[in-house]
């Protein structure tokens, strides 16, 4: 378990990604990394084409929650002043 709290503290708050300006689920990239983790999911969403149906859509939903949940992990809010 401590390669798994060392994997977090690294990834945590470390501003791969930002709000979205839309204001939707997904995070915006906003580092290079997050550019290419965006890039990665984008081809294997396109390679759940050759799986059968009830696998891809499995696929599809795992790699999208994978996504948000990364993107939330490394997400970074921009400051504000304090109220």
């Amino acid at each position: 378990m401590n390669w798994v709290t060392r994997f977090y503290l690294a990834l945590r708050g470390n501003g791969w990604f930002q709000p979205n300006a839309a204001g939707g689920l997904l995070p915006f990239p906003f580092a290079w990394q997050a550019w290419l983790m965006t890039l990665g999911l984008v081809l294997l969403l396109l390679a759940t084409i050759w799986l059968p149906n009830a696998v891809a859509w499995a696929a599809r939903i795992a790699l999208a929650t994978l996504y948000i949940l990364v993107g939330m992990l490394t997400y970074e809010q921009p400051d504000r002043p304090p109220q």
